[in-house]
């Protein structure tokens, strides 16, 4: 994800080897249009999906490995190379769509809460309702927020399972 032209992030993770079976969260940073690359710190977590609503401030959803499918919320706000926990939100979270169009507003899809949103930059988050289509609860599997007022997601209805896309 780049906030800018010259500000990326990028976010994985790194199986340690077989001897110790424990998965690394990795993130890594580029301040130079992606020409290099420096790796960041993740405390304590795999990263999943990444939203970066301005060069300083990125968010996460993910999990601590020693929390089974906990799923967490990471925050970087030093526009640098370090990541926090912030919250234990969203449930069951990683790779939980996330979307945030600036540095205080995000929703995240899935989890066993379901749609939530967040309007203090993930210290709290607030269950929604998603939308529903025309035959039925629709499984969303991504979205986009392209401002406050905005955000498109797309996912494939259950019955009769078409596709759909709700704006």
């Amino acid at each position: 994800v780049c906030a800018t032209l010259s500000s990326c992030v990028a976010v994985g993770a790194v199986d340690n080897g077989a001897s110790t079976g424990r998965v690394v969260g990795i993130a890594a940073v580029s301040s130079d249009d992606g020409a290099s690359w420096v790796r960041a710190n993740v405390l304590g977590g795999v990263l999943g999906d990444l939203a970066c609503p301005t060069a300083k401030v990125c968010y996460a959803t993910g999990t601590r490995p020693s929390s089974g499918a906990l799923g967490f919320f990471f925050v970087r706000t030093d526009g640098g190379l370090n990541w926090k926990v912030r919250l234990a939100e969203p449930k069951n979270g990683f790779g939980v769509p996330l979307s945030c169009p600036d540095a205080r507003h995000c929703w995240a899809l899935g989890g066993s809460r379901g749609f939530l949103a967040t309007t203090d930059g993930g210290r709290s988050w607030t269950p929604q309702t998603e939308p529903e289509g025309g035959g039925g609860y629709p499984g969303l599997a991504d979205l986009d927020c392209f401002s406050l007022l905005r955000c498109v997601g797309v996912g494939i209805e259950h019955s009769p399972g078409y596709g759909i896309i709700v704006v």
